[in-house]
């Protein structure tokens, strides 16, 4: 049971970590991402970092 519940529970953490402290997104897209991850899960998770994850900006 543990096998099932625990990976996708890590993958859910790393991805509010990675929102929480990724510098390219803005305030508002960060609430709205962490809103869906929170909602939706590991269906957020994949949302975010396929179409989410902004690239690194040019200095």
């Amino acid at each position: 049971m543990a096998l099932l519940v625990i990976p996708p529970l890590l993958v859910v953490i790393y991805t509010i970590y990675h929102i929480i402290t990724n510098d390219n997104l803005s305030g508002s897209k960060r609430i709205v991402w962490l809103v869906a991850v929170l909602l939706l899960n590991i269906f957020g998770c994949l949302f975010y970092w396929l179409l989410g994850k902004d690239k690194v900006k040019a200095i």
